[in-house]
């Protein structure tokens, strides 16, 4: 059967479409966008885990139940099934975690030795409902749990989803291309994490082909 120009051009096309998404689904792997101010906004590169200490940025998946009520929250898009945030605690220095009552704020703060991780609330910023961990529950029993915080004061993280095991780490991360510093407005960096939410977008679409 011959194939006439028309559509050999046309099947050429098709042909570079998937090989290009094919190779960004490759590079999409070892990259993902911080979109919340939680951590620095901006995109961060991947590494293989090959210890866990204090002070990493790590890549991990909260347990199914996690992952289902921030979706039902709208604390992040729907497509999002991984988090990001920062190792601040594990089991050598469990004991320096402390929750102190603020008596201007009324509320509790956690600390993790002498810095500050902000208050633990009891209801999110639509005032519904969210359910601390306990003291007690935050504090690492063995060497494979890590207490997971950021520094923005109303990050949903450990002190609400509570400690996240080794397993449950996919990859340290690094951020590289940061956003709102190096653009002009903040309309030039978010046209960035959309045009990279979009391209994300599609390569998940074609994995379902591929």
């Amino acid at each position: 059967m011959k194939i006439n120009k028309r559509n050999f051009k046309i099947l050429k096309i098709y042909l570079f479409f998937f090989i290009f998404m094919f190779l960004f689904k490759i590079l999409a792997r070892n990259y993902t966008v911080v979109i919340t101010e939680s951590l620095p906004l901006g995109i961060y590169k991947l590494y293989p885990i090959e210890d866990i200490k204090v002070g990493d940025i790590v890549q991990f998946k909260p347990d199914e139940n996690t992952i289902n009520f921030i979706k039902d929250r709208g604390y992040l898009p729907k497509i999002a099934d991984t988090l990001i945030k920062e190792v601040v605690a594990d089991y050598n220095n469990r004991d320096e975690i402390k929750i102190v009552y603020d008596t201007n704020l009324k509320l509790n703060l956690l600390y993790v030795g002498e810095k500050n991780y902000g208050p633990i609330y009891f209801k999110d910023s639509r005032g519904r409902d969210i359910q601390p961990i306990s003291l007690k529950d935050l504090k690492p029993k063995n060497s494979d749990e890590f207490l997971l915080l950021s520094s923005h004061y109303k990050s949903y993280d450990s002190r609400y989803f509570g400690l996240i095991s080794k397993k449950q780490i996919l990859n340290k991360a690094k951020i590289k291309i940061k956003f709102y510093q190096g653009y002009n407005t903040a309309y030039e960096s978010l046209n960035v994490v959309s045009s990279f939410s979009f391209i994300y977008l599609i390569s998940r679409s074609i994995e379902r082909i591929c």
